[in-house]
């Protein structure tokens, strides 16, 4: 899909990334940025890290600008499942904490709907159905301090309930 060329493959991530900041274009570049990212996920030996990166940041991008309808066009598209992916998959800090952003934005955007409408939180839901606090889980084993602290954030915001029972010898690293 991308050449060999992976200037043009960063190039075009940008591109998109920034026009998920344009309203009109926020749902046609969240199709194209997930579309593009599940390839990335799929071919990850393929792939380089600085393109890895570019792409999460163009996902993290458009759900930082993203309202619940937009949100949830993202997630329809398995950009929150692309996320915890990277979440499970990757082990580079920076590509990790600018997918954690992602996954920090929507599960915000989440709260602030459920707390208008006095529902449970529909983002937080289906970021447990598809193993996201989970993913959560297993990054505080992992050995970058700003990783950790921002696993263990979420986790103890979201899932506190289910996450405080638990012993957190990780807190020692």
């Amino acid at each position: 899909m991308f050449p060999d060329n992976n200037q043009f493959a960063q190039t075009l991530l940008w591109l998109i990334a920034n026009l998920g900041t344009e309203n009109d274009l926020s749902i046609q570049s969240s199709i194209i940025c997930s579309k593009l990212f599940n390839y990335i996920n799929i071919n990850t030996k393929n792939i380089s890290t600085s393109i890895k990166k570019e792409a999460v940041w163009a996902l993290t991008n458009l759900i930082t600008g993203a309202d619940l309808e937009l949100a949830g066009t993202i997630i329809s598209l398995d950009g929150m499942n692309s996320l915890i992916q990277v979440m499970m998959y990757e082990t580079n800090p920076d590509i990790l904490q600018i997918s954690l952003e992602g996954i920090k934005n929507l599960l915000k955007l989440g709260d602030d709907f459920s707390e208008l409408n006095n529902l449970k939180n529909p983002i937080k839901v289906k970021f447990e159905e598809l193993g996201g606090n989970i993913a959560l889980e297993n990054l505080l084993k992992h050995p970058h301090k700003c990783v950790y602290n921002e696993a263990k954030e979420l986790l103890n915001k979201y899932f506190g309930e289910l996450f405080m029972n638990e012993d957190n010898y990780f807190d020692n690293i």
